[in-house]
């Protein structure tokens, strides 16, 4: 199973944080990026929450990062108990997912899981993390894209424990820095 990791280094001020709804027919994990454009009608009343919406213009949408928090589903559809794994939690469509708007200086940890797609191949390569236009992956380069306005650099290599106090293997993430 993907082990999707995604939480801030620093400590992130109340008006980066955000609050996203899962659209229908969608999957949401940490580490996904979503554009902040529109309040949800989905929710009576809803003054605060967005709709969870891929990027379409990478130059101008104002982006942010799904995170790990709260008690999710897991890919197999059960609800945690004991003692999960919350590497390996989903966000169902209609869930309400947090998320941190991206900012320069921010970092982040994020897992190799949670880059779904890689145009130069090998994840400890890369040097960039950027959005990927209509859709809400994070897409790992060598090169800086000239049409992102909000990229992570990939500053160091991190193992980041799976499992709970018995055990577990490790999860192969970046710290990022949103440039």
């Amino acid at each position: 199973m993907a082990n999707y990791v995604c939480y801030p280094v620093t400590k992130i001020e109340d008006r980066f944080v955000f609050d996203v709804v899962v659209p229908t027919g969608a999957t949401y994990h940490a580490g996904q990026v979503v554009s902040l454009k529109t309040i949800s009608t989905s929710i009576t009343r809803n003054t605060t929450v967005f709709t969870g919406e891929a990027p379409t213009t990478i130059a101008s949408d104002k982006m942010a990062i799904v995170i790990n928090g709260g008690f999710e589903q897991l890919s197999d559809g059960r609800r945690p108990a004991g003692q999960p794994d919350f590497t390996q939690y989903t966000y169902a469509a209609g869930e309400v997912v947090t998320v941190i708007a991206l900012d320069s200086y921010m970092r982040f940890v994020i897992s190799k899981d949670a880059i779904t797609e890689a145009v130069t191949g090998d994840f400890k390569k890369a040097s960039y993390l950027y959005p990927a236009t209509t859709s809400n992956t994070l897409v790992c380069d060598d090169t800086v894209s000239a049409t992102a306005i909000q990229q992570l650099n990939l500053l160091a290599m991190y193992n980041f424990r799976t499992g709970g106090n018995f055990g577990g293997g490790f999860a192969t993430s970046a710290i990022a820095m949103v440039l």
